[in-house]
């Protein structure tokens, strides 16, 4: 066990070599070696957030999908703080940022959209190893209603122009 994970793995044929590599891996914990303990830095939550926009969301997502991180993480930095350690905050901290967020009125897709964005930040943070916990874990998401939507004349003129023969006929029959 590290960090109150069972780690295992397939060492040899025989029972007493697997005794003696567990002895090395037991030493090596210890001595907090091991490639699974990891060692939390004492990150500030603001500085953590600008490293996740400038090295993972500037580069990997979307322009859309940046901006509303950027609007997200402005949201959590004023509640949770600029220079709160990242390891202090808690499921609990989590918690209380969820209701905050109802009583202010917003959206269950905004509050659900903010609580994916830091558990995406926490997610990245975890495997740079510069947090060891990853706070949003276990926090359900809040109940939505699914959105209906309409398809515009616009959609509607291109859908059947893309269709043809009995598919068309079945599309007019459905649009109705």
């Amino acid at each position: 066990f590290a960090d109150g994970k069972r780690i295992r793995e397939a060492v040899g044929p025989s029972k007493r070599e697997a005794e003696l590599v567990l002895g090395k891996r037991k030493a090596a914990v210890r001595e907090g070696k091991f490639f699974d303990v990891r060692k939390e830095t004492n990150i500030a939550f603001g500085p953590l957030c600008d490293r996740y926009l400038k090295e993972h969301a500037a580069l990997d997502k979307k322009p859309r999908s940046f901006q509303r991180n950027e609007a997200s993480t402005k949201v959590l930095k004023a509640f949770f703080g600029e220079t709160t350690p990242a390891k202090q905050i808690q499921l609990a901290e989590v918690s209380r940022f969820i209701v905050q967020r109802k009583e202010q009125g917003r959206s269950p897709y905004t509050i659900n959209s903010e609580v994916a964005h830091l558990s995406h930040l926490f997610t990245w943070a975890g495997k740079l190893r510069l947090v060891a916990h990853h706070p949003v874990k276990g926090i359900g998401y809040l109940k939505v209603k699914p959105k209906e939507r309409y398809l515009s004349r616009e959609e509607i003129r291109l859908l059947l122009a893309a269709c043809t023969g009995d598919l068309r006929d079945l599309v007019l029959l459905s649009l109705g």
